[in-house]
Order: structure tokens, then sequence, then C-alpha cells
């Protein structure tokens, strides 16, 4: 049993690290709301767009990230984007997230870099 975890945790870190590597975040697919520095807006989309988000979509939900810079990204659903004619195959994305799972809260740093930032997670495993 924990021999499969093993697998399906590292084949799931080489699917994120290859994709992070490969892919950006799909251009005219999300919007930004709640923006506290609309001047900025060019330079948000741009780095959102530079950067993997891919994994933060889901298959049939939009999914609100939260950004330090002060606005919100609402990442449209890969359904959503496919009957939009985006050359997307949904069946690709998760369902949901993992029950365990927490979004970060993300920062665009002066580079125009993304940097997630992660909830500790204080809940004892036994």
């Amino acid at each position: 049993m924990k021999n499969n975890m093993r697998k399906i945790i590292f084949g799931g870190l080489l699917i994120f690290l290859i994709n992070s590597v490969f892919s950006q975040t799909l251009t005219n697919s999300f919007k930004i709301v709640n923006n506290q520095h609309p001047e900025q807006e060019s330079f948000y989309v741009a780095s959102i767009e530079k950067a993997n988000m891919e994994s933060y979509r889901l298959q049939n939900k939009d999914v609100t990230v939260h950004f330090e810079n002060g606005f919100d990204c609402v990442f449209m659903s890969a359904k959503t984007l496919f009957l939009k004619g985006k050359q997307i195959n949904p069946i690709t994305y998760q369902e949901i997230f993992l029950e365990n799972f927490k979004i970060p809260v993300f920062n665009i740093i002066s580079s125009g870099r993304l940097v997630a930032i992660f909830p500790i997670n204080t809940k004892k495993y036994k």
C-alpha cells in the first residue's frame, strides 16, 4: 500500500514538474477581479501567462486564487475554455482537488515571477 502511494505521489510530482517546464497558462483563460492596483493589471496578466498555473484549473468549475499583490484571479474551467474554442482537452484536468489540498496564496515579485505561499498543515497523521 505504501509503495503504491509513493508511486502515485512520484508520478504526480513528475507530471507537475514536466508541466512546469513545458507549459504556460493559457492566454485569455482567466480573469483578474477585485484588483486594488488596476494600473498593474497588464503586468499581472503577463506574469500569470508566463507561469504554469494550469494545475489550479479544474475540469468543470472555475477556481479563484488570491494574490498578495491585491487581486484575485479566476481560472475558467477547462470545459468553459473548450466551449469557447480553446485548444484544450477538459478530460486531462482534475474534476476536484484532493481533500487535503489547500490552494496557496500567490505573490508576483518585481521580476514577474510568481511565488506560491503554501499554508502549513498542522494536522498530525497516524
